[in-house]
């Protein structure tokens, strides 16, 4: 399975940003909240890198990349959920 971070999303990483990086800014749910500072910041970064995306067809394929991985861990959770309640699936 592909994960998000694996898709090739053009994010210059070797020099700091030219502002300090607002995580809180993309911060768009109660359910952000509970997670580690690291994943914050990596939506941060990704947020970022696609609001100074212009190019639509790349926009495309980010958000297909997102809705195909956004179901493969809803199915993966079911699954697993279910065998750890000892549910058949």
């Amino acid at each position: 399975m592909t994960s998000f971070s694996d898709h090739p999303v053009r994010v210059a990483a070797a020099r700091p940003p030219a502002r300090p990086l607002n995580v809180m800014k993309y911060r768009n749910t109660a359910m952000e909240a509970s997670l580690s500072i690291n994943r914050q910041f990596s939506i941060a970064v990704h947020s970022r890198a696609i609001d100074s995306c212009n190019d639509i067809e790349e926009l495309r394929k980010v958000a297909k990349t997102l809705l195909s991985a956004w179901q493969h861990q809803a199915e993966f959770s079911e699954h697993y959920g279910a065998q750890l309640l000892g549910m058949r699936r």
